[in-house]
């Protein structure tokens, strides 16, 4: 069972985090390329928000594959 919902403390603190990387890295800029939303929109079929127990986010799933 999944529910979106943005974690607000990151996006509050993304200056703070954006200060720690280098803007120029790939995978950040691989970030700044993708449509997160469709990979949203994939993945939803196999995370129904009717039934099961809570998930972590699935893209994280999807970004630890891309490392």
């Amino acid at each position: 069972m999944y529910y979106y919902q943005p974690n607000l403390k990151i996006q509050q603190n993304r200056q703070a985090y954006e200060s720690m990387y280098d803007p120029n890295h790939i995978l950040v800029q691989i970030d700044k390329l993708m449509d997160w939303n469709h990979v949203y929109q994939l993945l939803e079929p196999f995370y129904p928000s009717t039934i099961g127990r809570p998930t972590i986010d699935p893209l994280i799933f999807v970004k630890i594959l891309m490392i």
